[in-house]
């Protein structure tokens, strides 16, 4: 008797124990039949891991992006380096150390610049854009630097809806900034002058693995947590509305907390999934037009199948 008791309890611990992080990432995908042991932890349980799951993948994305950004930076830098002018920026006013205007519209570092760049302090904001609006395209905008301000035209903006009398600052694709207006939040000292070598530095000194991982992985998270709670939650009462209707006719038996919580284990291959995809598709621009359909297929599968085994060991 005394043997029997201890092996009961033995096996109640075993119950109660929480099953470790990636073990359940094991089950998830690969132990359908373990579904029960994690549904006993509760829904609880399943959020935190889902929590945890979602920020694990988004730092892993987080690093590779910021990676290639310093990469890129680096790429940025050392071309405005070489091809920068001599300027000298004071009390808010920017001057070339020649007459001789600088586009920078080579289109590879356009595209990894944001943006293709001219510096000509020379002309008005009527000349600007009307000489380098032509350098703005689907992929990037062009920013004019001129003498007390600068002006960004994007692909939006139409050249059929200004002429030189024009107000531009009430042209849709164009906004002007006053240097005055900006600068303090980038120069302490505005009386001061400037040069490249300035701007390099703050450039160089703006560049860090420390700002890019942080900033990738909020918006790796933010996109991830949204876009799979959103699905979790509709599929779940999908789900369970299914089974409420059904669920006798096919002797299942879903509560809406065990429902959720076999949504959320389910829908982790799709994460990874989708984990996936980004990498591939920010490397080489491959897409899957029907990517968001798979994603929500992959979670439909593993819950389809829960559903039968459910009925199996019903009738069982």
């Amino acid at each position: 008797m005394e043997n029997k008791k201890e092996e009961i309890n033995e096996n109640i611990e075993k119950d109660n124990k929480k099953i470790p992080f990636f073990r359940k990432f094991w089950y998830s995908i690969g132990r359908i039949g373990q579904y029960e042991k994690l549904n006993k932890e509760g829904l609880v349980a399943s959020l935190k891991y889902f929590f945890g799951l979602v920020a694990i993948l988004a730092f892993i994305l987080a690093i590779i992006y910021s990676v290639v950004q310093v990469k890129m930076s680096n790429e940025v830098i050392q071309y405005l380096n070489d091809n920068l002018p001599e300027i000298t920026f004071k009390n808010n006013q920017l001057s070339l150390d020649n007459d001789d205007a600088t586009i920078i519209d080579n289109e590879d570092m356009a595209d990894k610049l944001g943006n293709a760049i001219v510096i000509n302090p020379l002309i008005d904001e009527n000349e600007a854009v009307k000489n380098y609006s032509n350098l703005a395209t689907d992929k990037h905008n062009c920013i004019v630097f001129l003498s007390e301000e600068f002006i960004i035209i994007t692909s939006k903006y139409n050249s059929e809806n200004s002429d030189e009398n024009t107000d531009l600052n009430n042209v849709e694709g164009i906004t002007i900034s006053k240097y005055s207006d900006v600068s303090s939040r980038y120069i302490s000292d505005t009386d001061s002058e400037y040069h490249k070598e300035a701007v390099i530095a703050v450039l160089q000194n703006s560049n860090s693995y420390y700002y890019y991982i942080a900033e990738n992985f909020i918006v790796c998270y933010i996109k991830l947590f949204i876009e799979y709670f959103i699905y979790i939650t509709i599929i779940s009462i999908l789900i369970w509305i299914v089974v409420k209707l059904l669920g006798k006719k096919k002797n299942i038996k879903w509560e809406f907390k065990e429902t959720a919580t076999n949504v959320i284990y389910a829908s982790t291959l799709s994460i990874v999934f989708s984990v996936i995809y980004f990498i591939v598709n920010y490397f080489t621009k491959f897409s899957i037009p029907i990517y968001d359909v798979i994603s929500i297929l992959l979670i439909f599968v593993y819950v389809y199948i829960l559903l039968i085994k459910s009925k199996k060991k019903k009738i069982e």
